[in-house]
């Protein structure tokens, strides 16, 4: 994979300590197909400016390897200008089955650090993540902005997966992913709808068909390493997916940003396992607006693994 040099900034982050598990999603389809892409760009912050350009990312952590026992405490983020200098920390936070209960971004503004964006998770008793709020700081206060509610049946199968926004004094739906299993636990039919204000509109569905598989080695169904692959179809018209490996178990976040580096979608952040795993997409923004036609970026952060790529979408 060719790696893009920024010729006079490069960036650093620092993971204090590294990260587990707790259960999410608990259904994945392997991708026989997998190819490496080369990346293409990255959003980089700094400052009050967004610059977008080919850039180079250096992890360091004070540990070589993830280790099962081990959770993530603090990461630092640092701009190169001649020298390092403090951009932005993410502090986290967990319960005592080891489930990320919250993590808070802050960034530095020269002389302190300052509140940035508040998430924060909830579980039932089998481990399952029953919510994610997302708050951003307002100069006084943690304001919410919006969030995903989780519902599962008594097989710890997701079943619903409501998106809500905030209007300034309740939560209001936006939209609705349904999933629908058979006796044997497979995802048979994935539904989405969005709330016109009165009602549920239906949008689009994805039926699924499973046959038995061969006895093979559990060991092969885990990837060797990290992998963002290029989403499909693409370009596309509205829906593509985007499928990602995880050699291990990882904080997912994937983001989707515009061309002038603004965030269009937080299409998941949450605690995984390790697997194949893809993730849709419907050409909608966090308010569940369609967006217009264009080339979008999406980008992972899984682990130490960060990676983008572009996409198409037509109209």
């Amino acid at each position: 994979m060719k790696k893009l040099l920024l010729p006079l900034l490069s960036i650093i982050v620092l993971n204090i300590i590294t990260a587990q598990k707790p259960l999410r999603y608990n259904v994945w389809t392997q991708d026989s197909d997998i190819q490496i892409k080369d990346i293409f760009k990255e959003n980089i912050k700094r400052s009050h400016e967004t610059i977008l350009t080919n850039a180079f990312i250096q992890t360091l952590s004070v540990t070589n390897k993830q280790r099962s026992n081990w959770l993530r405490s603090h990461s630092l983020f640092q701009l190169w200008d001649n020298s390092w200098f403090d951009d932005s920390q993410k502090i986290y936070t967990y319960n005592e089955n080891n489930n990320l209960t919250s993590y808070i971004r802050q960034n530095w503004d020269g002389t302190q650090w300052v509140n940035d964006q508040n998430r924060i998770y909830t579980y039932n008793e089998n481990n399952n993540q029953t919510s994610y709020i997302r708050q951003n700081w307002d100069g006084t206060q943690w304001v919410n902005s919006f969030q995903t509610i989780f519902t599962y049946n008594e097989n710890n199968n997701n079943t619903v997966m409501l998106s809500q926004n905030w209007d300034g004094t309740q939560w209001v739906d936006s939209g609705q992913h349904i999933y629908t299993y058979d006796e044997n636990n497979n995802l048979i039919i994935e539904s989405y709808q969005n709330w016109d204000g009165t009602q549920w509109v239906n949008s689009f569905q994805l039926i699924y068909t499973w046959i038995e598989a061969l006895n093979i080695d559990i060991e092969l169904s885990i990837p060797d390493v990290y992998t963002l692959n290029q989403n499909y179809p693409n370009p596309f018209n509205p829906i593509t997916t985007l499928r990602y490996d995880l050699p291990e178990d990882a904080l997912v976040n994937i983001t989707i940003f515009d061309m002038m580096g603004r965030v269009v979608s937080n299409l998941v952040s949450s605690q995984q396992n390790a697997g194949y795993k893809s993730i849709q997409w419907n050409a909608t923004n966090n308010q569940g607006q369609p967006v217009s036609a264009g080339v979008y970026l999406y980008s992972i952060e899984a682990g130490k693994f960060r990676q983008t790529k572009k996409m198409i979408l037509l109209k």
